[in-house]
Parts: structure tokens; sequence; C-alpha cells
């Protein structure tokens, strides 16, 4: 009896666990239905104010486009939208060019605004609403040339308007500012400047436009790009095209990686591979990011080495043989406005050897510098200052005085050539 009693007690425990095990189970699967409703509803109500954002209809508020790209959290609301059509996320991808692969092309999607790409915001837009190609272009880009808003695509993504558009919109600049007196040009002048690879053609581009404008158009100065890796006849004349009439040259600087490697010694290749951290069995490339011992700051092989091309093997290169001046400007500095005077003039009719447009730039204190300067001219500068007069002052080394040399800055300046051809 007492087995049998405990056994039925048992069993009655089990039974009850299992029912209460059942019933948990059950109220769980009702809170998810719920919260994947709750969800899908939060969902839909989401895209639905970005539905108005984006594509005002008769039947919603028009939303100004600058509030178009700002980040809303709504609550859940109700809407009579029609969503829009879907696309299948097994669908193969393809390159974007908004339907209109004649203006929209690299430059123009890789156009941004301070917080948002072209390209990227297209591509965001369709992985997150599954939205076409040509949604997402319409609802990225300006419906308008030249607009000044948020939207990070120009008018020649815009599939409403750039297939029918046959050449990018373009500014007539001839009516901008006329400086008075008219800029004088000047013999044997150049505007230089330096790219790794010609994939940065679409920021040249837009540099040289800006530049023309304000100021290269009055006085038609040759152009001269030094790249490190050799483009192509086709890239060449693209190039071409966007800078006439201004001449341009486009110069390889130099050997290539594999012939500089070629002509080191062991002991200096071993180095260079230590500083950029290549493994074993790597082949180094310009693209490795190296970094001095003891420091905290790395950049490309490639940004490295056209620092020592800057500093040193440029002054001697072909391609600036013909010319007396160099008007140096960075890739990606770009003009903002019209310059109100005309720093050749200036340059020129007072004799000088460097103009520069910020100082300091920067600061050196290897001691190495201090050892070479001795070598070549028996004494050394440890310090580089900025006189009232817009000049700058070298003092020069004591014995026991380590070196704190400050730097222009290298975005743009312009230096008389025969000065930094002196080998003495």
């Amino acid at each position: 009896m007492k087995f049998t009693t405990l056994h039925s007690v048992l069993l009655v425990t089990i039974v009850a666990w299992m029912l209460f095990f059942l019933l948990q189970i059950k109220k769980l699967s009702q809170v998810m239905e719920s919260n994947q409703s709750l969800d899908e509803k939060f969902i839909f109500s989401q895209r639905s104010l970005d539905q108005q954002m984006f594509y005002p209809s008769d039947n919603t508020n028009v939303f100004d486009k600058k509030m178009a790209t700002r980040n809303y959290h709504p609550t859940i609301i109700d809407t009579n939208l029609t969503p829009r059509v879907h696309v299948s996320l097994n669908e193969e991808k393809k390159d974007i060019d908004c339907g209109c692969p004649h203006i929209c092309d690299e430059r123009a999607l890789n156009k941004r605004t301070p917080k948002l790409i072209c390209k990227k915001r297209i591509e965001w837009l369709m992985e997150k609403y599954n939205d076409t190609e040509e949604q997402a272009c319409e609802a990225a880009s300006e419906s308008t040339p030249f607009a000044d808003s948020d939207l990070p695509c120009e008018i020649e993504c815009n599939p409403k308007f750039c297939k029918n558009m046959k050449d990018k919109p373009k500014i007539d600049i001839t009516g901008l500012e006329i400086p008075d007196p008219i800029y004088k040009r000047y013999d044997g002048v150049v505007i230089a400047t330096k790219v790794l690879h010609p994939k940065d053609i679409p920021t040249l581009k837009q540099m040289f436009c800006l530049l023309n404008a304000a100021y290269n158009r009055h006085v038609n100065y040759d152009l001269l790009v030094f790249t490190t890796l050799p483009w192509s006849s086709q890239q060449i004349r693209d190039l071409e095209l966007s800078v006439a009439p201004a001449k341009l040259t486009v110069a390889v600087e130099g050997p290539s990686l594999e012939d500089h490697l070629a002509s080191m010694t062991m002991q200096e290749r071993d180095f260079l591979e230590r500083r950029c951290n290549v493994t074993n069995g790597e082949k180094l490339t310009w693209f490795h990011r190296c970094t001095e011992e003891n420091s905290h700051l790395y950049n490309n092989l490639g940004y490295s080495w056209q620092s020592e091309f800057r500093a040193y093997h440029i002054w001697t290169h072909e391609a600036l043989k013909p010319y007396k001046y160099m008007f140096w400007v960075d890739s990606d500095a770009m003009a903002t406005k019209a310059f109100n005077v005309d720093p050749m003039k200036v340059f020129i009719e007072n004799n000088l050897n460097l103009m520069f447009d910020h100082f300091p730039g920067g600061l050196t204190r290897l001691n190495e510098i201090k050892q070479k300067m001795l070598d070549a001219y028996g004494k050394a500068i440890c310090r580089v200052s900025l006189t009232e007069e817009g000049t700058l002052k070298g003092d020069i080394c004591g014995e026991k005085t380590n070196p704190s040399i400050r730097q222009v800055y290298g975005f743009h300046h312009i230096t008389r050539l025969d000065m930094y051809r002196n080998e003495t």
C-alpha cells in the first residue's frame, strides 16, 4: 500500500507540472504573436513615414527635403499609403547608375554631403526598404541642378530627369567676378599636384574646376599631375577634356615600387618591410600601412613616399624642367571663392623664393636633420619662426641645441624652382 500511494503522488505531481509548462508555453506563444504584430505594425509605420518624406503623394503632407535626411523615431501611426514595389533579395547585384550611365557616373555617385555619400545612400535605401534602384535614386537625388540641400546625389542621378539629359548641368562662369585690372599671365608658371593612382581623377576634376573658376580662367597656366601608378591614355584624355583649354601633363613620378625595391640592399628592404608590417611571403604594396619606430602614427606607403618625393625628388623631375615657378595645390584642396589678389604677381614682382598659405603646419624634432645640415652647409637651423613682415626666420643651432623646426603647411604654396634645383 505504501508503494502504491507514493506512486500515485508522484504521478499526480508529474501531470501537474506538465500542465503548468503547457500553460506557460501557450502564454509565451501569445506574447510572441502579439509582439510580432506590434513589430510589423511599427516597421510598416516607420516605412510609411519615410514614404511621406521621400515620396509625397496626393494624400500625404509634403515634407521639406532637408527633413527627409534626418533620423525620425515615430510612434505607431496609421497610414493609407500604398506600399512601394519590392524587389527580390535574391536578385543579382549590379553596378548602380540610376538608369543613366552616361551621366550618373563615378564622380556623381561619390558626391557627398557632410553626412551622406550618394552611392552609399542609394544602397542603404535599397537594402533597408527593398526599393528598386530607380526608387532609391529618386529618393536620394536633387530635382533641380546645383540645389543646396542635404540630399547627397545631384540631379544627374535622378531617374525622373537624367534619362532625358544629354550632358551634366554646367554653370556659366564667364559672368563671375572679373578682376580689375585683369590678371597678367607670367611665363614659366605651372600649377602642379600629385595623386597615387587614376582613381583620384574625380577629385582632380573637381579641384581643377574650382581652381579654374577662382583663378586660372584668367591666366590659363599649364597643369601638371604627378602620379605614382600610371594612367591609361583614355584616362589622361578624360581629364584633358575636363580642364581644356589649359594644357595638361600627367607624369609618372618615378620608378615602380618593384624597381625601388630592386635598387635597395637586403638590409634596406628588411628595414622597410618591418616598418610596414609585411609578413613572410607577402608582397609589399603602396597600400601597406607603415609607421616610424616608436610612433603611434600610420600612413600607407604611397602617402609616405609622396612626402619624400615632394621634399627631394620633385625639384629635378623632367616634367618641371620647362618651368620657372611651381604653383602647388593638393588634389583635395578646393577653392571656395574667387581670388581677390593675383598670387603669381605678388610672388614674381617681389622676387620671392617661397610663398605659402599657412604656417606652421607641422613640427620636426629629428636629430638626424641637424647632422645632415651640418654635413651639407657647415651650419644647422634648429628653429624657424614667422616675422611680423611675414617672412621666415631661422635660428642657428648651438652645439647642444636639438632641432625643433616648424614647417610650412604643404597643401598650397608657390616656389621658385631654380632655388630648389640648386644643389649648393
